[in-house]
């Protein structure tokens, strides 16, 4: 009824999901990748400008992980967020002297304190680093590009703010 070749697929299928398994994979949109405990759900927002991209960006991370914004008078804990800045530095010039790869770094600073007013983790600096390719005859499509690149890093520098922060949260010393 059964041949051995069968046996032997099943058992290449089971050992393969078991090993794709154990190495961490997980789908893309499955949930959070940041889980934060309960009493970390509800935090409150403190940032001089609100209706920024960024904080646009930080807001949604964060509401993905099932974060409540509250205002300051309710919230557990508040999150510091200082506004993100982008710096440009040429990594390497072409044989014209001209500037053949653009570093771009974004820059911001978060801290987060409890309602008490303690500080839970002090001002940390939290950066995301890109290089593009910069082709000097084409300026516009390299503007373009670097405004495409800044977008994508502002969602990548709320995705590493809200690891910090479930980091923080689920470490033992908190609790």
């Amino acid at each position: 009824m059964f041949t051995l070749n069968y046996y032997l697929r099943q058992i290449l299928i089971i050992f393969f999901s078991l090993s794709i398994v154990s190495c961490g994979f997980q789908l893309r949109g499955e949930g959070s990748k940041f889980l934060l405990p309960p009493h970390w759900k509800k935090l409150a927002l403190r940032t001089s400008n609100p209706r920024s991209e960024f904080v646009l960006h930080v807001t949604t991370a964060f509401q993905f992980a099932g974060v409540e914004w509250n205002p300051v008078s309710s919230a557990h804990y508040i999150l510091t967020l200082k506004p993100a800045q982008l710096n440009q530095h040429f990594q390497s010039l072409n044989s014209r002297a001209n500037p053949s790869e653009i570093e771009l770094t974004l820059t911001s600073y978060i801290s987060v304190t409890g309602k008490d007013g303690i500080e839970v983790l002090p001002e940390k600096k939290v950066f995301v680093r890109r290089i593009i390719n910069n082709d000097p005859n084409n300026a516009t499509g390299v503007n373009e590009q670097i405004n495409l690149t800044a977008s994508e890093m502002r969602r990548q520098l709320a995705e590493n703010i809200l690891f910090k922060v479930s980091t923080l949260a689920n470490s033992e010393k908190i609790e």
